[in-house]
């Protein structure tokens, strides 16, 4: 194959990928701490899209700053989960999420 035939190959795997993940559904774990983890994103992402809205420059880098922090939070929280099917879903799920965020404009 070619250089190109590659890249065009491995583009299309990305991409297949992404939107598996995008189909990602929350889970529902029983654990209140990951049900917490994944409210406090729910609320940077919210605030993000508001500063976003209202172009809050300062805003906005405190948001990154926060949901770097609260990415660094992931394996504290996934490890607070049963089994390997549960840690991938969440792993799926944080992916999803994360993808989200940075595609906010």
């Amino acid at each position: 194959p070619t250089l190109q035939e590659l890249i065009d190959k491995s583009n299309k795997e990305r991409e297949k990928a992404i939107a598996e993940v995008e189909k990602t559904e929350k889970p529902n774990f029983s654990q209140p701490k990951v049900q917490e983890y994944f409210a406090q994103f729910e609320s940077l992402y919210q605030k993000q899209k508001q500063d976003l809205q209202d172009k809050n420059t300062i805003e906005i880098a405190k948001n990154q700053k926060a949901i770097q922090d609260w990415n660094l939070l992931l394996v504290k929280h996934r490890n607070l989960l049963q089994n390997d099917q549960q840690k991938y879903q969440f792993d799926r799920y944080v992916a999803k999420l994360i993808n989200e965020y940075y595609l906010l404009k």
